[in-house]
């Protein structure tokens, strides 16, 4: 994000060629798409939801609200966040930024968190993984 927010002043030619209000007011609108989609998922887990990879003993695989068709939609949440600041901010470099920030870092942790469900929930995991996206649908 630090990057995200020096570019413009290194890289002012990135600067996204639209006007800056409706800009900023699409990338707020993403920005708190991607709250609303991270707190549907915190509320959704309830008392399994946790800021590091761990599962807890009685712990079942959640395969209800966004899960149903996502298996991190935390993490798109997440991705929707750091993209709608990128994009408000008005430059393309911030937006990319922003962005790729996220989404590596997610997908570091997302082998992570697959390799723990996947040795937890076996067969069923698997099935879910089958069925469902894992971040961005028709994407990943």
């Amino acid at each position: 994000m630090a990057a995200a927010f020096s570019l413009p002043n290194y890289v002012p030619a990135a600067r996204i060629a639209a006007p800056p209000a409706p800009l900023f007011t699409v990338g707020m609108l993403i920005y708190w798409s991607g709250i609303a989609l991270y707190v549907w998922c915190v509320r959704t887990l309830g008392t399994s939801f946790r800021t590091s990879v761990q599962l807890l003993d009685g712990q079942r695989l959640v395969t209800r609200g966004p899960y149903r068709v996502l298996r991190h939609p935390a993490y798109t949440g997440g991705i929707l966040i750091f993209a709608g600041t990128g994009l408000a901010i008005g430059n393309w470099l911030s937006f990319a930024a922003a962005t790729l920030a996220a989404v590596i870092g997610y997908g570091f942790r997302i082998r992570v968190e697959e390799r723990a469900l996947k040795e937890r929930f076996g067969a069923e995991f698997e099935a879910n993984r089958r069925r469902t996206w894992a971040v961005i649908p028709l994407v990943w």
